[in-house]
């Protein structure tokens, strides 16, 4: 693995345009880039540990963003349709950001280091991000998609799908998971 300064001559991106117009995602493209030999990270031959290091902390970070903006979500939707489903998400969303929350505790006190289990956080704080806008969409009406109100139903609704693709798709992160954690075989 290697650091590259994304200023250097040959790197090309092609931003990807996505549904909500914006682009989040891009291409990139290295042709005859040089880089300098110590922009190397770790060993030589090591470069799969390190990134797999470098997207489990990746992994962590994005699902407490997701699990924060998670609980904030289904408070706000409580607070406009009060049922047992959005009371549901709520209580769901909560006990994900507290687990967020404990695993961070453990990261930060530097005796641990973060492993497959971040992928455990991205994996449940995207998807019940999700949920609750779709169930937002479901039960405030599809004229939420167009009018929304202050918290942005519509963008969050059409992000949400992104968010369990970014850092590995949900279904990647079962198998990996699968795989790291409860020993399957590979590919099951």
């Amino acid at each position: 693995m290697f650091i590259v300064d994304t200023r250097s001559e040959g790197i090309t991106y092609r931003p990807i345009k996505q549904i909500n117009g914006r682009p989040g995602f891009s291409e990139v493209f290295l042709d005859n880039v040089k880089v300098p030999k110590e922009n190397v990270v770790g060993k030589v031959g090591d470069g799969w540990r390190v990134a797999m290091t470098t997207l489990n902390f990746e992994r962590l970070n994005i699902g407490g963003a997701f699990a924060y903006a998670a609980a904030s979500a289904a408070r706000h939707l409580v607070e406009v349709r009060r049922d047992a489903d959005t009371l549901a998400l709520l209580e769901e969303s909560l006990a994900i950001k507290e687990l967020y929350d404990r695993m961070l505790m453990l990261a930060l006190r530097g005796g641990e280091i973060v492993g497959p289990e971040a992928a455990s956080i991205k994996l449940l704080a995207s998807e019940i991000l999700d949920k609750i806008y779709i169930a937002a969409v479901s039960k405030l009406g599809p004229e939420t998609l167009v009018e929304g109100d202050l918290f942005e139903w519509s963008f969050g609704y059409i992000d949400s799908k992104g968010y369990t693709i970014l850092s590995g798709t949900s279904e990647i992160l079962r198998n990996l998971l699968g795989e790291l954690v409860l020993g399957l075989p590979k590919g099951v």
